[in-house]
């Protein structure tokens, strides 16, 4: 057996193997997804134009959406003074907040948390129900950013039948006390 030192700038797979990989890439037919390291506000909210119809509307550090029962709520997870036109962010919070709802009951919060296993569900300190999920994007490709938010909000709207219930239940329990 012929043993040989390791020489760094040796090419053990041959010289035309990076000309290949690239040829195969560009060919289309394993072309990847485009990898994301970072995004503007931009970006987000045209991937969340996707799926909500309304109009974002643009705070000094986050993208406010005013949903029926919800008001949906992107900002950078870091800590920033400032996120606006072409400012990037490594990673994204979404949190929906329910409107109009003062909610204690701790048995659903935690049927909810059971019940959608990729969003937090918890109570703030102004005693609203909040669906939140975080999101890196470090070497994600934009099927996984679009997937990602595409599964928020389907677990978004079905939380919303159970808000809405909810909200419908509150409503007739304030005015059979008048």
């Amino acid at each position: 057996m012929n043993k040989k030192s390791f020489d760094k700038e040796n090419n053990p797979f041959g010289t035309d193997l990076s000309d290949d990989l690239c040829q195969i890439m560009s060919s289309g037919h394993y072309q990847p997804g485009e990898i994301i390291e970072n995004v503007t506000m931009f970006d987000v909210t045209q991937l969340i134009e996707e799926v909500v119809v309304e109009d974002a509307i643009y705070k000094k550090n986050r993208i406010l959406y005013e949903l029926d029962y919800f008001d949906l709520i992107v900002r950078p997870l870091e800590s920033v003074t400032s996120w606006s036109g072409e400012e990037t962010v490594s990673s994204l919070y979404f949190e929906s907040r329910v409107k109009n709802l003062s909610f204690f009951d701790y048995q659903l919060l935690s049927e909810f948390n059971l019940r959608y296993k990729l969003l937090k569900v918890f109570i703030n300190n102004e005693n609203q129900l909040c669906f939140c999920f975080p999101l890196i994007l470090e070497g994600v490709t934009t099927e996984h950013l679009i997937g990602a938010i595409h599964s928020y909000m389907t677990d978004l709207q079905s939380a919303r039948k159970m808000i809405k219930e909810l909200v419908c239940t509150k409503d007739i329990d304030t005015t059979s006390k008048h």
